[in-house]
């Protein structure tokens, strides 16, 4: 299931976190590893 990253910020409840894996499926493509993000609000204003 997709999630865009509103809903992710929403359940977090603005806590910081880390990603752990990212899928790129379409290239069939995986990424792992400890990812901190930015704030993306602040990034996409």
């Amino acid at each position: 299931m997709v999630k865009d990253w509103q809903e992710l910020t929403r359940i977090t409840n603005g806590v910081a976190f880390a990603v752990e894996r990212v899928k790129l499926p379409d290239d069939e493509i995986t990424i792992e590893g400890s990812f901190e993000l930015v704030e993306m609000e602040s990034r996409l204003a």
